[in-house]
């Protein structure tokens, strides 16, 4: 075939993780359309109506399912009302509970986006490629500054700044790889040049990476 199976392998390539990658892409792309059409509230308001009604009732179901197989298996049931208020809330990781299950991480970077995106473009800016990159370096500088700074806080017993700083981290690392589909769809609307397009790419490229380094987060699923 046109793949070679081991060298995917030996990359540490995975094709979840690359599927991700391209429903990154596709939200940052879409995102710029549909805030030419409304306002950025609108636009919030739009995606949350969107994003939170299908999920609450899919995780619902799943919470149910588990009450239910722990009632009748004789288990203690571990979870309590706050903690499924806080998994539909898209930012649970910053209440420091894990996933339950196990899939919402890519909704919660997704709502974080929107809100980044609405803030770019009530300040218009989400059409300037230099604000873009700007928030790229700023993402990456963010970045940087945690990962530095991490075992500090832990050692200093500094648990709510260690935890805050653990999970910015992963969002500035999705976020910075969203922000490529800006690039994209602004040359698709014909108002950037294919050289000013792959610049900025280039550019926000590099700050991604830098996120990724900073988190110990995989870099080959979203560069293949």
């Amino acid at each position: 075939g046109l793949v070679n199976p081991q060298a995917l392998s030996l990359l540490n390539f995975n094709f979840g993780s690359f599927g991700v990658s391209i429903f990154f892409l596709i939200t940052g792309f879409l995102a710029n359309h549909s805030l030419e059409k409304q306002s950025p509230a609108k636009f919030l308001a739009g995606r949350a109506l969107r994003v939170y009604p299908t999920y609450i009732v899919g995780f619902s179901f799943t919470f149910l399912n588990i009450f239910l197989y722990t009632h009748f298996t004789g288990q203690a049931f571990p979870y309590r009302f706050a903690d499924w208020l806080k998994q539909v809330s898209m930012f649970r990781e910053y209440f420091w509970i894990a996933s339950i299950d196990g899939i919402v991480w890519t909704l919660e970077a997704q709502v974080k986006f929107y809100l980044l995106v609405a803030l770019l473009a009530a300040l218009h800016r989400n059409q300037s490629a230099k604000s873009l990159v700007l928030t790229g370096m700023l993402l990456a500088a963010i970045a940087t500054l945690l990962s530095t700074n991490l075992t500090r806080m832990e050692g200093a017993g500094l648990v709510f700044l260690y935890r805050f700083g653990s999970t910015t981290l992963l969002a500035c690392y999705c976020l910075c790889f969203m922000l490529l589909g800006i690039p994209l769809y602004q040359h698709h609307a014909g108002r950037w040049s294919a050289g000013k397009t792959v610049a900025a790419m280039l550019f926000l490229y590099a700050c991604f990476a830098i996120c990724a380094k900073a988190n110990g987060s995989d870099i080959v699923n979203y560069t293949c």
